[in-house]
């Protein structure tokens, strides 16, 4: 059982300050002696095993509607952050090159916690079966985050290639061009994460079916602990 949270928020500032540096405004390429400051940050965190929940709390908070009893469950929560700054920089004539001062696309797992309900006993065959099936959903999750690393790489090397390949503007133009690049590549980092998100839950729902349940359910004899202990818990 799979329960996700992705939250989201976009920092974007446009600074109007006057910069020194290489630029070529014969041509009206711009051209910059440094590389722009483009970066991305990328927290991973283990995934924690807490077996001290019951598998009423467990049914509580995986809020489903199912004949079956839920006895394990992992929590994954991301936060995603872009952060990004443009300055103009006078490159003669009262024309300006666009200098990316910051780039920063960030991502944080702020929780990945697996839960095995309390009433299974560490080793047993019920044990086994639940915590093998949560495996699953953790190795999803840590495959995903390879995927959103890889992506947001792929997202720096554009907008390094963007910048410099860009031509001086007049001052008329700066802001409006600022403010479009801005909001160009924040939607672009959105749409990045989202995508890779809806991924992640369509593979968790995939292994989180009635089949699987009644496979996990079935794998330790008609009279495990799912159809004894959980059952009794559940009723109390």
């Amino acid at each position: 059982m799979q329960r996700n949270d992705l939250i989201f928020g976009i920092a974007l500032v446009l600074a109007w300050l006057m910069m020194s540096g290489s630029v070529m405004a014969q041509t009206h390429i711009c051209r910059f002696g440094e590389k722009p400051p483009v970066s991305l940050s990328f927290v991973n965190k283990d995934p924690q095993l807490d077996r001290s929940r019951s598998v009423r709390w467990l049914n509580q908070r995986s809020n489903r509607n199912s004949r079956w009893i839920v006895s394990g469950l992992t929590e994954y929560e991301l936060r995603a952050a872009f952060d990004m700054k443009i300055e103009p920089v006078a490159a003669g004539n009262g024309l300006y090159c666009l200098w990316p001062a910051r780039v920063l696309p960030r991502v944080e797992v702020v929780k990945h916690l697996v839960y095995v309900a309390s009433e299974l006993v560490r080793g047993t065959c019920e044990y086994d079966v639940v915590y093998a099936h949560e495996a699953q959903h953790v190795a999803i999750n840590q495959r995903i985050e390879d995927e959103i690393n890889k992506a947001m790489q792929g997202l720096v090397e554009t907008i390094t290639q963007d910048f410099a390949a860009m031509t001086a503007l007049p001052a008329s133009m700066v802001q409006n061009r600022s403010q479009q690049l801005l909001a160009r590549y924040g939607r672009d980092f959105q749409n990045l994460i989202t995508q890779v998100d809806r991924a992640r839950t369509r593979d968790h729902a995939a292994i989180d079916t009635s089949a699987e349940y009644g496979r996990i359910a079935s794998q330790c004899g008609p009279d495990s602990a799912f159809t004894t202990t959980l059952q009794d818990a559940m009723r109390r």
